[in-house]
């Protein structure tokens, strides 16, 4: 996401002097390093961090570390942004499914609110497909039988498991079907699942 915005505001004219990672090597898609960054001339800076911001009313600048070296220097900017990682937000879904840890009708979930994806594309048909069972659900009063349905539409046939999803700290527990494991109360398809041995597997 920092990378996406810094070539943005390099697409609305204005100077980005640099990205900062503090890992060894860019934390974000090799595909947004090379199209945001190297495309537009935008230098990454590795193993280092901000450490304080300067100025009154507006920045004027920040003091940046560098990790490797323990050395400090003072950049010049008027603007600081921060990319800190995406958390869904699932809050309101956690209160909705209180009562019997399923999601109540007209509450659908899609995208980052679930789980953080990798690709714009996935959340983009995601929306496409929670889109359409919401307007379902608006005309006949009633969610469908099921969310999410396999290639030839097949509703699934849930049993039983010890299995829980691993894709963020709910952890919900999950039953396996014909297609695979389900009962994420995100809708997610294809949850990461852990039994109690942690043991992970798709």
């Amino acid at each position: 996401v920092g990378m996406i915005m810094a070539r943005q505001f390099r697409l609305l004219g204005k100077d980005v002097l640099a990205v900062i990672e503090q890992a060894d090597l860019c934390g974000g898609l090799e595909r947004n390093r090379l199209n945001c960054l190297e495309a537009y001339g935008i230098p990454l800076y590795t193993r280092k961090t901000i450490t304080e911001i300067h100025g009154t009313g507006r920045i004027s600048g920040v003091s940046v570390l560098d990790l490797s070296t323990g050395l400090e220097a003072h950049m010049r900017c008027d603007t600081l942004i921060t990319s800190v990682g995406l958390i869904p937000e699932q809050e309101l879904s956690e209160e909705a499914c209180s009562v019997n840890g399923k999601l109540p009708d007209g509450l659908f979930l899609c995208g980052n609110a679930c789980y953080v994806h990798d690709l714009v594309d996935d959340v983009t048909a995601e929306g496409e497909q929670i889109g359409r069972h919401a307007a379902a659900f608006v005309r006949n009063g009633c969610a469908p039988a099921s969310v999410f349905t396999d290639e030839s539409g097949a509703q699934e046939t849930a049993q039983t498991t010890g299995v829980f999803c691993v894709a963020c700290p709910k952890a919900c527990p999950l039953t396996e079907t014909a297609n695979g494991y389900t009962g994420a109360v995100c809708g997610r398809k294809d949850p990461i699942a852990s039994d109690k041995k942690n043991v992970v597997s798709r």
